[in-house]
């Protein structure tokens, strides 16, 4: 593990033993043993999303992608990988997911007239715009 790993996890493999099963919680076994059956079968994953639980017992979503070691006959003799803390990026996704969903709910439900543009042509209009103007949305854009 090197020094970034160590910061993310709070573990130093150099002192300790760390498995990456041993660090999720009981609800993603099922997911990381999946994973583990994959990366063993086509010899790497990518994207892989898990939550694990350092050693603070803080949880961090992370994001992995990994490929196996073999020796010289072709057995499986290791995996190494780039673990990533993607835990605030999550978050900030999710509260854009959520403010896009009450922008979309505002515009759609206004007793006002509203077109949203790019460039100057309209990508979406609300009800009330195709009433007053008495087009239909599609004929609009």
């Amino acid at each position: 593990m090197n020094s970034a790993a160590v910061k993310l996890l709070g573990y130093d493999a150099t002192l300790e033993t760390v498995f990456l099963p041993n660090l999720v919680p009981a609800s993603e076994k099922d997911k990381v043993a999946t994973g583990f059956r994959n990366l063993i079968k086509t010899g790497n994953i990518t994207d892989f999303k898990i939550t694990i639980v350092t050693k603070e017992q803080k949880n961090c979503l992370v994001h992995i992608n990994a490929s196996v070691i073999c020796d010289e006959n072709g057995n499986i003799v290791a995996a190494q990988g780039i673990v990533r803390d993607i835990t605030s990026e999550e978050k900030k996704a999710q509260i854009i997911k959520e403010q896009k969903r009450q922008l979309e709910f505002i515009v759609n439900s206004s007793p006002l007239g509203i077109a949203l543009t790019t460039n100057g042509l309209i990508d979406h209009c609300n009800a009330s715009f195709t009433r007053i103007l008495g087009y239909s949305e599609e004929y609009i854009k």
